[in-house]
């Protein structure tokens, strides 16, 4: 029953210890109390690589979908190898105790299948629009992950929308606390939030665009301090900032 399982962790466990520690787990699936343990303890330490993750360990790969507008979220090598493994051994219960596998997704899922992947959509042809099309599980909430995506996104892609009234409450929250980030730079109008990286002539060149599908921007004064003599020397910019100036 345990083959598929046990060939994928002695193939790429990190480490040999790794190996035996899920050989034991095999050993002992049948014991419900050291099976919640063992899925308990892997969660834990899957949840403490996600905290730790920097933002530029974060890729967006659109391979899977061949399109411009959804992405797989990747991230670093030891929560590449550390997903797989769980998730097998999570399928290796359902098979043998389905009311376990129950209990499992009740206590770390929402009582949903479990799921470690992420997805977004990223509108290229709309100012980057992004969205999570589905919500992070639970137990990967109120890690700062959100937010570390929708960072290394702009990094990626330069600049992202997000529309206040599609979005999630921990989306919201996410986008606010970056707004307030004095690496980025912001721009609002009813709702709509245009983040853009620290790059003067990328934010001149998408806010002529911007500006003319979204009348009465809220601008960003902390580029208007960093970059005023460049604002006052630029034909649109200067009048957008005229009344700060």
């Amino acid at each position: 029953m345990f083959k598929k399982y046990s060939k994928f962790i002695k193939e790429h466990a990190l480490f040999q210890g790794d190996f035996d520690r899920y050989d034991n787990y095999l050993t002992e699936i049948n014991d419900v109390k050291k099976t919640l343990k063992n899925i308990d303890s892997e969660i834990k330490m899957l949840i403490s690589l996600f905290k730790e993750i920097n933002i530029n360990e974060i890729r967006f790969d659109n391979s899977k979908y061949k399109d411009k507008e959804n992405y797989e979220v990747k991230f670093n090598r030891d929560i590449i190898l550390s997903i797989p493994p769980l998730e097998i051994f999570i399928d290796d219960i359902k098979n043998n105790n389905f009311e376990l596998y129950n209990k499992i997704c009740n206590l770390y899922f929402a009582s949903n299948e479990p799921n470690f992947h992420f997805d977004v959509q990223i509108e290229t042809n709309n100012f980057n629009k992004f969205h999570f099309p589905i919500d992070l599980p639970p137990i990967f909430k109120n890690l700062g992950l959100g937010k570390k995506i929708i960072l290394s996104a702009i990094q990626n892609f330069e600049y992202l929308l997000f529309v206040k009234s599609e979005d999630s409450l921990e989306l919201k929250l996410s986008v606010d606390s970056i707004t307030k980030m004095n690496d980025v730079f912001s721009f609002m109008k009813d709702g709509v939030v245009l983040i853009m990286k620290d790059d003067f002539n990328l934010i001149s060149n998408v806010l002529i665009d911007f500006y003319d599908s979204y009348e009465n921007l809220t601008i960003d004064k902390d580029f208007l301090e960093k970059y005023k003599n460049d604002i006052i020397d630029h034909n649109f910019l200067s009048k957008l900032y005229k009344d700060y100036l």
